[in-house]
């Protein structure tokens, strides 16, 4: 009997044992703070707005896509380079023009297309046609695919005569799923951003870039003059955006598409 209690009580110290460490090893995970999610995006903002002028390499990068697309040609690449002008003519232009192509099989595609061919093709186009005053006209862009999204950024700088140089910027977002452009709220959909973060963080980069752009027009600079109360700056009527690297969503406000300046304002979210 004496055996038989000591065997239990030693069978009841090894469980009490095996108990106590489960529950040490529990509780030292579920107190470790929680890793990363795997859909979880970490974006170095800082590093990719100060890159952002090395992204144009005119070509596509295919961050994540499964989608089966229908192409115009299947040799080619989903967007390749269409035109291709580096000539120079001394005293009248020098031109460095790369225009993208959508090779996608679809009305969408066509229309994107046919914008892009007017806005920045034929400008080409007319400059060859009239060679009376010395013309500089570039233009480069980068594509991404995130999952089932395509975005699309051209940027053209354009310096005519005596005027002041434009830096012109376009972007587009296609939906390779639905065969449709994509809205910036819809992008914020996408990427589980607030559209009240996102309209903060807005108000935050041009109030900031107001205030320096100010104290160079103090000292006698010739700078462009922001409107921190420009409807532009609300979200609703953001037009240039596009998922970069990473899904990073960059927001772009191009002063040159409209005025005479190369400034622009970029946030990267």
């Amino acid at each position: 009997m004496i055996f038989n209690a000591r065997k239990i009580f030693i069978i009841s110290v090894l469980a009490i044992c095996i108990i106590a460490i489960n529950l040490a090893v529990y509780f030292q995970i579920t107190n470790k703070p929680q890793k990363e999610e795997k859909n979880e995006i970490i974006i170095d903002t800082a590093l990719l707005t100060e890159n952002f002028n090395n992204i144009f390499d005119n070509k596509i990068d295919y961050q994540n896509n499964n989608n089966i697309i229908e192409k115009e040609d299947i040799q080619k690449e989903l967007i390749y380079t269409s035109y291709v002008n580096q000539d120079i003519l001394e005293n009248s232009y020098d031109f460095n023009i790369n225009i993208p192509y959508l090779n996608i099989n679809s009305d969408t595609a066509k229309k994107i297309n046919q914008e892009i061919n007017s806005l920045f093709y034929k400008k080409a186009i007319n400059i060859l046609a009239d060679t009376s005053q010395k013309t500089i006209y570039n233009v480069k862009y980068k594509s991404y695919v995130n999952d089932n999204i395509l975005s699309l950024i051209i940027s053209a700088t354009l310096k005519e005569g005596d005027n002041a140089q434009r830096v012109i910027i376009k972007t587009y977002n296609y939906n390779l799923s639905s065969d449709s452009e994509l809205g910036i709220k819809e992008i914020l959909q996408y990427r589980n951003i607030s559209e009240t973060y996102s309209q903060n963080k807005i108000n935050e980069t041009i109030k900031n870039a107001s205030e320096n752009i100010n104290k160079y027009i103090e000292l006698g600079y010739n700078r462009y003059l922001r409107n921190v109360n420009d409807s532009i700056y609300k979200l609703e009527n953001t037009t240039v955006y596009f998922l970069g690297e990473n899904k990073a969503l960059y927001i772009i406000y191009p002063y040159g598409n409209s005025h005479y300046t190369s400034e622009i304002d970029l946030l990267v979210i």
